[in-house]
């Protein structure tokens, strides 16, 4: 439920432009690799919606991410 809140308040990465509104049609569980942490995998949840849209929010609490 917090990472829905997260997405809700702007707080995820998405991998096109969303409209304002969007439906959720399934939630997963995956890792990312970036190129800024290409020495470990970031686990994210992926909100997927119509039209190819995903979003993305970190899986791991604030609290244990060095910025």
């Amino acid at each position: 439920q917090k990472a829905y809140e997260l997405l809700r308040s702007g707080g995820g990465s998405f991998n096109k432009q969303p409209s304002e509104k969007f439906p959720i049609r399934s939630v997963s569980l995956a890792y990312m690799e970036t190129n800024k942490s290409a020495s470990f995998l970031m686990p994210v949840y992926v909100f997927s919606s119509d039209n190819g849209l995903n979003a993305y929010v970190s899986a791991v609490d604030e609290s244990w991410i060095i910025p």
